[in-house]
C-alpha cells in the first residue's frame, strides 16, 4: 500500500510541477519574455535483463522464442544504446514507466541503476514508475543451461534504497 501512495504522490507532484511550468509560461509569454521550454521523455517496457543471470542457454532461448516479443536477448546492447542516446538528446526529465526489469531480480535492478547513473550524471532528472514484473516477482529467476532458478525479487522498499543513492529521483 506505501508504494501506491509513494507513486501516486510522485505522479501528483510531476503533474504540478509540470503545470506550474506552464502557468509561468503563460504569465511570461503575455509579457513577451522568451521562456525556455522543458523536454521530457518517456520510456516504457525496458524489461532489462542483467547479463549475470543468463548464459543464453537451451531454456532462455526456448523461452525467448515462445514469448511474446521482448527483446531479450540483445537487452544489455539496447541498454547501452538507450543510455548513450538519452545522454546525446539531454531531455530535461527521463520517465520511465513500468517493467524496467524483465522479472523483477534484485540483479537486474541494481545493474540498471548503475546503467542510469550515466544519465543523471549527464544532468538529466530520472523519474521511475515501477510495473508488474517489478516488484513482488516470485517468478523471478536466472537462466542456466536447461533451466531456470529463482532470484530474490525486489520490494518497493528495495528499489527506493538500491536506486535512491541514483536519485532515480529518490523515488
Amino acid at each position: 500500500m506505501r508504494i501506491g501512495f509513494v507513486i501516486s504522490s510522485l505522479i501528483l507532484l510531476f503533474c504540478m510541477s509540470f503545470l506550474s511550468v506552464e502557468q509561468e509560461r503563460k504569465v511570461n509569454a503575455e509579457e513577451g519574455i522568451p521562456v525556455e521550454s522543458v523536454t521530457i521523455f518517456i520510456a516504457t517496457d525496458i524489461h532489462y535483463l542483467s547479463p549475470a543471470l543468463t548464459d543464453h542457454g537451451e531454456y532462455f532461448t526456448q523461452m525467448v522464442e515462445q514469448a511474446d516479443g521482448k527483446v531479450t536477448t540483445y537487452t544489455e546492447e539496447l541498454t547501452e544504446a538507450f543510455i548513450q542516446e538519452m545522454i546525446e538528446k539531454s531531455p530535461d526529465v527521463l520517465l520511465l514507466s513500468g517493467d524496467l526489469t524483465f522479472n523483477g531480480a534484485e540483479k537486474s535492478h541494481r545493474d540498471l541503476a548503475k546503467g542510469l547513473q550515466h544519465i543523471v550524471d549527464a544532468g538529466i532528472t530520472v523519474l521511475a514508475i515501477p510495473g508488474n514484473h517489478d516488484l513482488n516477482n516470485p517468478m523471478s529467476a536466472s537462466f542456466r543451461g536447461d533451466s531456470y532458478q529463482l532470484e530474490p525479487s525486489i520490494t518497493g522498499e528495495q528499489l527506493q534504497t538500491s536506486t535512491g543513492h541514483l536519485a532515480m529521483n529518490r523515488l
